[in-house]
Parts: structure tokens; sequence; C-alpha cells
């Protein structure tokens, strides 16, 4: 049995689920971090039954050819590594160690600064509690049972996972184990995959499949880089390219978890959009705004060559989604903020933005558990790395579909 789950819109089962809005069961409420509230749907398990028989034997059979000529060892999921990684890892137990005990000393004792050459990390970034002590996100879980995702005819996968994604924004599929050639295989079944600049892909792509980038601060040759600091603000994944090539499909599959922070944040704002956070007045002007993008902002440019700079581009803050229909949210970081079209003035600050989007709840914290695949959806949300894991081993197989329209039955 194939089951999807969230505190999404729509569908049966409420279960003591606040209303946010025309949009329905979506309130996480806040009590030490979030206490989850959400609906259910059970789907059934349908599609050709050949097929999926064939499916396991086929895929065994290519995953053992894809290990067999790997580079590296990419079954890392709970551990890291292989024999000479394991001085990293006792190195990387202690560090945690030290961490968990520098948390519980500066729990009792007042802030300051760090002196110079102090090298404990920063503490991970915690969303504030929202004033009505509510959160609010579509965020949504789909559990296959023991199968893999890529078993799932083509009729399941676009009813449980990309009809799923587009209604929520953001999901989880749980309890996967992908190669980087099995993450591509599913990055085409919603898309077009990307393949980025060695520049922009934190010069850490995966040796024998170049779409699949690896996030987090391990190498490919196993050892981990210090201080990494990366992706640690809010932003949308691709508003470099402008329409539509912007609009894109996220997806990371966990492999490496830190025992301490390394969780990722969302900020729902096509949510925020449709609900009474806005009046109509400031509803009606961000319809008529826009942002302008430009590649010298974004430091994952600093480094790269002349001929993958892009040129500015202005993008609208709303608009119609290509799949949904329904408007959109989309706020990337400008100097000026926000540019109002009919005023011909910059009104909005994006961090003041973002601030009233935090402080009013539309925030979902994600907690890694090996085997997840978070995808989400640029367009409908924002995201950025909480930080917080300091040189602990952390690693993510990352891929990027580029989509447009629905098409051959795949979304």
């Amino acid at each position: 049995m194939l089951s999807a789950t969230g505190s999404g819109v729509g569908g049966p089962g409420l279960r003591g689920v606040e209303t946010a809005g025309k949009w329905g069961a979506q309130a996480r409420k806040w009590i030490m971090g979030a206490r989850k509230y959400g609906i259910a749907a059970q789907v059934g398990n349908t599609g050709d039954a050949r097929a999926q028989a064939e499916a396991p034997e086929k895929r065994k059979e290519m995953r053992a050819k894809e290990r067999a000529s790997s580079k590296t060892d990419h079954n890392l999921q709970g551990r890291f590594g292989a024999a000479q990684n394991e001085q990293a890892l006792k190195q990387a137990s202690k560090e945690a160690s030290r961490q968990a005990d520098a948390r519980s000393e500066a729990m009792s004792t007042p802030a300051k600064s760090s002196a110079a050459g102090d090298d404990m990390p920063a503490p991970a970034m915690r969303f504030p509690t929202p004033k009505d002590g509510v959160l609010k996100n579509r965020y949504a879980e789909v559990r296959l049972d023991g199968r893999s995702v890529l078993e799932l005819s083509d009729e399941d996968f676009k009813n449980k996972v990309a009809d799923t994604l587009w209604k929520h924004g953001i999901i989880c599929v749980k309890g996967q184990d992908l190669t980087p050639g099995e993450l591509k295989q599913l990055t085409e079944r919603l898309g077009e995959a990307i393949l980025l600049p060695a520049c922009f892909a934190f010069d850490n792509r995966d040796p024998d499949h170049h779409e699949i980038v690896r996030v987090g601060n391990i190498k490919n040759d196993g050892s981990v880089v210090p201080k990494v600091t990366a992706a640690e603000y809010w932003h949308h994944d691709g508003n470099f390219w402008g329409m539509p090539g912007y609009r894109l499909v996220n997806l990371l599959h966990a492999k490496v978890i830190p025992p301490v922070g390394g969780n990722t944040g969302f900020m729902d704002t096509t949510m925020a959009l449709h609900s009474d956070m806005f009046s109509a007045e400031e509803k009606e002007r961000l319809r008529d705004s826009t942002c302008l993008v430009s590649c010298k902002w974004i430091s994952d440019f600093k480094n790269a060559k002349p001929e993958d700079i892009l040129p500015d581009v202005t993008l609208p803050c709303v608009s119609p989604h290509p799949i949904t229909g329904q408007e959109t949210l989309y706020v990337p970081f400008t100097p000026k903020g926000l540019y109002d079209q009919k005023r011909k003035e910059h009104w909005k600050p994006n961090d003041e933005l973002w601030a009233d989007m935090c402080e009013n709840g539309y925030t979902y914290e994600h907690r890694w558990e090996a085997g997840d695949i978070l995808m989400w959806d640029n367009l409908q949300v924002c995201h950025r790395s909480m930080g917080g894991y300091g040189d602990n081993p952390r690693l993510l197989f990352r891929a990027q579909a580029r989509y447009a329209q629905p098409s051959k039955g795949k979304m």
C-alpha cells in the first residue's frame, strides 16, 4: 500500500486540523519545535503488474553495474565512507560531543562574542515562534512501504508523487536508497535534468553523473571540507535563468546526516499569498511587482567563467503556476527590494517580507532522516540551509529538474 500524509490542502480524513483561510487544513503548533497536525490520504496501489514484477530485478542488475564501475562508495546511508575514513568519523564524533557540551553550557550562560580564531561553529538558525503560535505549511510525506520510488508505474508516479508535489509544494519520499544514477532517473521523471557549470555545483559533482551535485562537506575522495556554510540564506534556486527556465524542482537525497544541525528550512510563500496575512491592497501591489536578479549578487558565481555569467533578469513576484494555474509568490533576493511597476518605486525590502512571513509562521524545518528524498517546487516556496553542523560529516545528493507543462504522463 502506498500512502501520502501531510498538512496540506484538501483530501479526506481531517483530523483535528485548524483551518488556515481558504487553503484548509495546514497548521502545525509550536511546542519545542513543531507538534504536527495533518490530514492523511490512503492511496491505492495500481499500475502494470508485470512491469512492477520485473522492475526489482532490472533495478538490482542496474545498481550492481553502477556500483561496480563507480570510483567511490555511494552506499553511505547510515555510515560515513569506508575504512579509510574511520579517522574522520572519530574526529567528527569527538566534534559532535564538543558541540553538545558547548551548547549545554551556552544554555546556562549569557551570550558573548567569539574570540578571534575561535573554531566553535555557529549555532543552527531557528525560526521565531509565530505570533499566533501556529506553523503553517503544506509539507507532505509519501511512504511506499519498502518499495523504491523508481518501481512506480507512470500512473502511480503521477498520482502519488508528482501531483502531490504540485499540490503541497514540499514533499518527502521516505525510506529510499538511490545511487546517483538512479537519482538522475528519478529527476528525469519530473522534467529535464539540469547540468550546472562546475563552478555553480560547489565543484563537487558526482564523477559519473554530472547532473548530481554532492551537497554538504564530504568530497568525492571522502575528505571533509571544514567550515562549510553554503546557502545559509533565503533563496529560490535558478532565479538567474529568468522565464521560463527558472521553473525548477529540487531533489535532495540524504546519505550522511550529522548528529547536530544540518536541517533545511522552507518558507511557504505561496500559502502566505493566499492567506489573510496580506491585505487586499498589498496583494495587488505584489501582483504589480517584480524583482531584478543579477549573477553579481549571487556568491556562487564569484569564480565563474565569463561565459557562465548570465545577463540580469526581471521576474514577476506573482504569476500563475504552469501546471496548477494557481498564483504563486516568488521573491528572490534583490538589493532594492520589490519594484512596483505601476507606481514606479521600490516599496518592500526582501528581508522585511521574509521576516513578516516567518513571524506569521509560514515556515517548515526539515529534520533529515536517512533515506529521505525531499522535493520542492521553487515557484511555490523558497529555502535555506539552517546550518549548525560544524565539521560533522554531512552529505546529500542534489538534482534539479526544469519543468514547463505536463507531458507524456509524467506530471
